[in-house]
């Protein structure tokens, strides 16, 4: 649950994340028992970083959220500033897409639906 959490807040715009986070720290936190949990008791190492960093500063734990989930390798570059980018608003959704349209299951699909669209467009 912690996971799904902290992989929402790193892909949701900033202001919906933070909406989400008060929303996470007033209610559902407590409801799925995240709040009781010690570092410890945290599987990943990081995602126990990143939800100190949150409870924190909220900006800051959404920051690095979005620095983790929301990652782009540039690819062709060397210089160790522009191997991940952090992608917000317009552009973040434009990968997402380029992405999907990248995906074998986008390819399959469009394959498989390729006589079915030709024929609705005769009609």
């Amino acid at each position: 649950a912690l996971h799904s959490c902290l992989w929402n807040l790193g892909t949701l715009p900033e202001d919906a994340a933070e909406e989400l986070w008060n929303a996470l720290t007033k209610q559902y936190f407590s409801l799925l028992e995240i709040s009781q949990l010690k570092k410890e008791q945290i599987e990943f190492s990081y995602e126990a970083e990143e939800l100190s960093e949150l409870i924190q500063s909220e900006k800051a734990g959404i920051r690095l959220c979005q620095n983790r989930y929301r990652t782009k390798k540039l690819k062709g570059q060397n210089s160790e500033l522009n191997k991940n980018a952090v992608l917000t608003g317009e552009d973040y959704y434009r990968y997402c897409l380029d992405e999907i349209r990248k995906s074998k299951s986008y390819k399959i699909g469009l394959a498989v639906t390729w006589l079915p669209r030709k024929i609705r467009e005769k009609l």
